[in-house]
């Protein structure tokens, strides 16, 4: 026993230091690589906090517990702020029972990064066939399984963007957003917001009833050095702007690789007038489930959320993220309106 309590208080104190680290990184909000990795375990360290807390008081170490309390205060306060957001952001309208029972002009979304290396792309496209939304957000496909899609019809609309900024040097094919609709697409375009950079794509899609809504999506680079944290920041806030002049309703669907913890995903969500339309659901990497970080989104303006999940990967070290979403009633003009009288 003793023994355990001599590798419990070494161990312990080196991960309290790491926490302390970790939570002033949060409160300084540093932006930099690579303390900004830090920044998006925050259901990690409170979790952490508890356990060092709990076990400090057991062996009797008062100073060293009170530490990691004050730091469970400090994540658990990080938490409330996200986890609450989608309760206090005018861009969020919870749906009524009423709008509820009107289907027509409900809308569901899946968002999903396939992973380019993804060794089960057959049974990924037998799950697509199933059309498991009315509009499906991929990012990463390879341009083989891209005309897989089209010529297999696995939906009834599909949309293909390729551009070289998506393509890897370590994988031979290239790479395409896809978006698959079960309704035709009214517009689409493409936007970069710097030459070179990663595009975005925007199409608006024609819902029957209600006002048709725009689909954006998104795919950065992973933050993983600093190049790719300056490329990641620069696209969210180069597009923001963008998206902000979009009338009626907005869904934005991708593969962020920013947590809602991350400065620059803050800044992207007042920048482009869009809100988190749940709390944060993990879906990276797919492997641990709700332990894993939220980084796959689904933002919205002008529409009502009715219900969000994360689905079980195929392949993919990403879960998919599906929303339902209730659409703004589409009203007819006063002129179509006296024409029909």
């Amino acid at each position: 026993m003793r023994k355990i309590q001599i590798g419990f208080l070494k161990s312990g104190w080196a991960v309290l230091v790491g926490l302390t680290l970790a939570g002033t990184v949060l409160l300084l909000k540093i932006r930099v690589w690579p303390f900004e990795l830090f920044q998006h375990f925050v259901l990690h360290y409170f979790l952490l906090s508890g356990v060092l807390a709990t076990g400090f008081l057991l062996v009797r170490k008062r100073v060293a517990a009170s530490w990691s309390v004050m730091l469970l205060i400090l994540f658990t306060g990080f938490l409330w702020n996200v986890y609450r957001v989608s309760e206090i952001t005018p861009l969020y309208v919870a749906a009524s029972p009423g709008d509820s029972q009107d289907r027509s002009r409900l809308l569901t979304v899946i968002t999903h990064n396939v992973r380019d290396t993804n060794k089960q792309h057959q049974a990924l496209r037998a799950w697509l066939r199933t059309n498991p939304a009315d509009v499906v957000v991929l990012q990463e496909v390879p341009k083989r399984e891209v005309g897989l899609y089209r010529n297999e019809q696995v939906y009834t609309h599909q949309l293909e963007i390729f551009d070289p900024t998506l393509n890897h040097p370590n994988f031979p094919d290239d790479k395409a957003f896809v978006i698959l609709s079960k309704f035709p697409f009214s517009e689409d375009r493409l936007f970069k917001p710097l030459p070179g950079s990663r595009p975005i794509v925007i199409v608006r899609v024609s819902v029957p009833d209600a006002k048709d809504p725009w689909i954006v999506a998104v795919d950065t680079i992973d933050p993983k050095t600093t190049a790719g944290l300056v490329n990641r920041d620069r696209l969210l806030l180069g597009i923001a702007q963008k998206l902000s002049e979009l009338p009626g309703p907005v869904v934005v669907a991708g593969d962020f690789n920013a947590t809602p913890f991350t400065p620059v995903f803050n800044d992207f969500v007042r920048l482009a007038n869009v809100a988190p339309m749940h709390s944060p659901v993990s879906t990276y990497p797919a492997t641990l489930g709700w332990l894993g970080i939220p980084i796959d989104h689904i933002l919205v303006r002008d529409v009502q959320v009715k219900d969000v999940e994360a689905l079980s990967s195929i392949g993919s070290d990403h879960r998919p993220l599906k929303a339902t979403l209730i659409l703004p009633r589409q009203i007819p003009d006063k002129g179509a309106l006296d024409n029909r009288s």
